[in-house]
């Protein structure tokens, strides 16, 4: 207000004429009084508000100043002077809007003749009515990404195993499928007559019946076609192949297309071209309880494995997706009875499926014994047969540390030093997983020990870089090379001490004993002594592995 600035008219001239470096001074009226008047708070229709209201309301002062800059303008360094009123005023603003103005003033020019007016600051915006405007649109833009979602959303009918897809035959008013024939019959009421009750009932969905899948417009599928659907359904020889016994009022036997030729035919295919000679060679359970004779369940399956056959099922027939055989599904099954009536009716033993695996492959993979067992001894077997990756089955066995099956090929003459599409032997597989037994049942049976792979790497060198200490011990005790070096010229120390295998380096540090005489056999007498029998054990003089009958 203007009766405050007045009193403390000194301070405030004294503090801006520091500001700006110069002499200021009231400017006086014609009655020689100070002009300064009071400044009112502006808004919307402050004019007429004035004429009503009597006292309004003085928030500051709007002060007339003079400024006498003679004694700046004398001294040497002038050139900080203010020429005129509007230079003084635009320092002050611009030290307010810096906020280094230290007392409020809105500076404005005006010269001894008068000047312009005095610009008054904008109203402030109303807080309140902007985040309610914010909050409104907030509000919108959540709606709206409620809606998109739901537009996005998409249905889908219910999905069913493949097989068992019903179709609305029936109420289409065509027939298809045929009438139960011989005891087909058995257990199943009439239809007819609770069809002709129902009348327009019959197309709603009851609690005990599945829905309509929709037909997929699709192409047949080929031979290895993964992501394609399987039209084909299991008919009732894969059930009674599988040994799937169900109540008749639970029964939900699948529409068949071609009745007569399906329904016949011992060799149908279902989905991924299952035979039921293939359900019949690894399934043997039944959703009735199982017998409690182990034995009587193993006949029936073998039984009806030989009715099939007797029917005219086809032994080498493969599924679509891996090319399997049903000797591969019983060896992978370990269905040592389904394989054995398979190879009495003459399977082929050496089929190969899509990954090039032999039933002696997959036997040795799934760890089946007595399938195992059943094909090393049957002399069509080829015990060298290669996969797609060239690993034989003694390389398998070795690789996965199965148990005696390692000895068991080599006693069945086996090549030790077969090797695969990566140079690598069963000693350097057994090596490189730490398999103690395979790896000395290859040493003592003439498994090259020096051999070197793809990478001119020696089972030593695998063993020291995977970590495999009795791996690498053995083959030490066996008078492994240790100065044999990779394609990258490193040693077996080398690899170790790049893989922190302390305990290898060490071990390949210690000074080599002294050779032992070799025996007859190339092996030192303190490890297999002369009168050791070692099965399988080639000799260079006997002509190499024993003749097998070729495959038929």
């Amino acid at each position: 207000p203007p009766e405050e600035l007045l009193r403390s008219s000194a301070d405030f001239l004294q503090r801006l004429s520091g500001i700006l470096r110069t002499s200021l001074r009231f400017r006086l009226d014609e009655n020689g009084q100070a002009m300064v008047f009071p400044y009112h708070r502006p808004g919307p229709g402050s004019e007429s508000r004035n004429r009503r209201e009597l006292a309004p309301e003085v928030i500051g002062s709007v002060v007339m100043l003079e400024i006498d800059n003679r004694l700046c303008l004398q001294s040497p360094e002038n050139d900080h002077c203010f020429p005129d009123a509007q230079s003084a005023a635009d320092y002050l603003g611009a030290l307010s809007a810096v906020e280094r103005l230290d007392f409020p003033a809105s500076p404005s020019p005006r010269g001894a003749g008068g000047g312009e007016p005095l610009e008054l600051p904008e109203p402030s915006v109303p807080l309140l009515p902007l985040l309610a405007a914010s909050a409104v649109f907030l509000l919108v833009i959540l709606v709206l990404g409620v809606m998109v979602a739901r537009r996005k959303r998409e249905h889908s009918t219910l999905w069913f195993p493949e097989g068992f897809a019903l179709h609305k035959d029936v109420a289409a008013g065509h027939k298809g499928r045929r009438e139960p024939v011989g005891q087909d019959a058995l257990g199943m009421k009439n239809m007819a007559k609770s069809e002709s009750l129902m009348g327009e009932v019959a197309t709603d969905w009851m609690d005990t019946e599945c829905p309509e899948a929709k037909r997929l417009k699709v192409e047949e599928p080929g031979v290895g076609a993964e992501d394609t659907v399987d039209c084909r359904q299991w008919t009732q020889h894969h059930l009674v192949a599988a040994d799937i016994r169900v109540a008749p009022a639970m029964a939900l036997t699948p529409p068949q297309g071609d009745v007569d030729a399906d329904g016949m035919d011992v060799n149908v295919r279902g989905p991924d071209g299952f035979t039921p000679l293939m359900l019949a060679s690894f399934c043997g359970g039944a959703l009735e309880p199982m017998p409690t004779e182990e034995d009587e369940a193993e006949d029936t399956s073998a039984s009806i494995i030989s009715d099939l056959i007797c029917q005219g099922a086809q032994l080498g027939a493969r599924t679509d997706r891996t090319g399997e055989t049903a000797l591969h599904l019983a060896a992978r099954y370990a269905r040592a009875d389904a394989a054995k009536r398979l190879l009495d009716a003459g399977a082929d033993t050496n089929a190969q499926d899509h990954s090039g695996r032999t039933p002696l492959h997959t036997a040795v993979t799934a760890d089946a014994q007595g399938v195992f067992q059943i094909l090393i001894r049957n002399r069509s077997t080829d015990l060298d047969a290669r996969m797609a990756d060239g690993s034989t089955a003694l390389i398998l066995a070795a690789r996965l540390a199965v148990e005696g099956m390692v000895e068991e090929l080599i006693a069945s003459h086996a090549d030790v030093n077969a090797v695969d599409e990566l140079g690598k032997s069963a000693l350097h597989w057994a090596a490189a997983v730490n398999n103690v037994e395979a790896t000395l049942a290859l040493l003592k049976n003439g498994a090259n020990k020096d051999m070197q792979d793809s990478k001119e790497e020696t089972p030593l060198f695998l063993a020291a870089r995977e970590g495999s200490y009795e791996a690498a011990k053995l083959l030490l005790d066996h008078f492994a090379n240790r100065e044999i070096t990779d394609h990258l010229d490193r040693l077996p120390r080398d690899v170790a001490q790049e893989r922190l295998h302390q305990d290898i380096v060490r071990l390949l540090d210690q000074p080599s004993g002294p050779r032992s005489p070799h025996g007859p056999h190339g092996l030192g007498p303190l490890l297999c002594p002369p009168g050791a029998f070692l099965p399988g054990l080639k000799v260079a003089q006997s002509g190499g592995k024993k003749s097998r009958r070729p495959p038929g």
